[in-house]
């Protein structure tokens, strides 16, 4: 087996997905297991479409085996989230390769820019800059220039390679073997400044397909046909599209009843910012207004998002500093079978196919399993029509033909 492992959320799954597992399969892997984020995203928002209906795109899709990334991985900052997903693929101990889309595919590059990211004098230099009030792109070539080094300070801004640099860093971090591979990323140049894309390209954001989705407008263009059936399903079940917005009145009233002590120890919390959270909660009267009036110079709203969630989801804190303490399956076909097969009492934490498994785990692993099911019945209150409860608990097993 030539096993290849990707960190994803797929929400949703589209096409520029299916290029990268393309790719992979054109360069010889045989096997391709993807970590995905459960039901709540890294932005800080609930994920389009339940982690069941994903599992099923991914694996209708290419995918051979999805196992889930916890919430307190998924919902993190770039470092973590990666730190999280790459500790999973090192846990199977079958997996050679961890693949990525990128703006910049020269794996060399992007080793080199994560060691002077990790070195203490680009570290040192970058927190003065910050500190003296300058915007994070300014700081990154300021810190580069007091280190005194020599590279394209575009390596440090473009999103997905500043996460391609924290898979690098959490291998080193790890002593995993696992390779590092860049795929040079296959999409069109829109963002929120040029939110419309081309129309002879076919590859989008996935942020631009949620715009689509969530506003009734045709997609179709943009996603593999067998995971367009999918969301479609899921729409007309009226089971898609999750929305914040749905769970606005649930927030805002769980903040208003807490302290700025309940704040203060959250991940990403610093300088006095649970004060301005808590006055925030009772000056607003909506969750955008919220967020808006939480914002500082500082703090990107993912990252408010981000701990706003946390703290109304519950999220056990302790855990966001270790590593995943097993292997939740979501979904496979027959290859992922045969990857559990090799796996299968040499894996380096346990492997989790129903919840019944969870008995055995330690008191942690418990914990961060009880969070995963409460952030799940959140979740599914976040639906066009409210979804039950207890799903984390008896969903089973995706099982899907090769």
């Amino acid at each position: 087996m030539k096993i290849c492992g990707i960190i994803a959320e797929y929400n949703p799954f589209h096409n520029g997905h299916m290029y990268l597992i393309n790719r992979l399969r054109e360069e010889g892997y045989s096997h391709i297991v993807a970590v995905m984020s459960g039901s709540f995203v890294q932005r800080g928002e609930p994920a389009v479409m339940s982690k069941w209906a994903r599992t099923q795109c991914a694996l209708g899709c290419g995918v051979d085996l999805v196992i889930e990334l916890p919430l307190t991985w998924a919902m993190s900052a770039a470092e973590n989230f990666a730190l999280g997903g790459v500790s999973l693929l090192s846990s199977l101990g079958c997996v050679g390769t961890v693949a990525f889309g990128c703006e910049n595919d020269d794996i060399t590059e992007l080793e080199r820019a994560a060691r002077i990211k990790r070195s203490d004098n680009f570290k040192s230099a970058f927190y003065d800059e910050i500190r003296s009030g300058k915007s994070y792109a300014a700081a990154i070539s300021g810190a580069l220039a007091a280190a005194g080094e020599d590279i394209n300070p575009d390596i440090f801004r473009l999103p997905n390679c500043i996460l391609a640099q924290e898979y690098i860093s959490a291998l080193h971090r790890l002593s995993s073997k696992i390779e590092p591979a860049a795929i040079k990323r296959h999409i069109s140049s829109h963002d929120e400044t040029h939110p419309i894309p081309p129309e002879d390209t076919d590859i989008v954001s996935a942020a631009y397909i949620r715009e689509l989705i969530r506003a009734g407008k045709d997609f179709e263009k943009y996603v593999p046909s067998y995971a367009f059936d999918t969301i479609k399903r899921e729409i007309s079940a009226k089971a898609a599209p999750a929305d914040i917005s749905r769970l606005e009145r649930a927030v805002l009233a769980f903040m208003r009843q807490c302290a700025p002590a309940d704040f203060a120890s959250l991940p990403d919390v610093s300088e006095g910012l649970e004060h301005r959270i808590c006055g925030a909660a009772k000056a607003s009267s909506g969750y955008n207004e919220l967020i808006d009036k939480i914002k500082t110079k500082r703090y990107t709203h993912a990252r408010l998002r981000r701990i706003v969630l946390t703290a109304f989801l519950r999220a056990d804190t302790s855990l966001f500093n270790c590593e995943p303490p097993y292997i939740r399956v979501l979904g496979m076909n027959e290859r992922g079978t045969e990857i559990l097969r090799l796996v299968r009492g040499s894996a380096k934490v346990p492997i989790i196919m129903k919840a019944a498994n969870t008995a055995r785990l330690g008191e942690e692993a418990r914990r961060l399993f009880d969070a995963e099911s409460r952030a799940d019945d959140i979740f599914a209150l976040s639906l066009p029509d409210i979804g039950k409860s207890g799903t984390n608990m008896t969903h089973g097993v995706v099982l899907q033909d090769c």
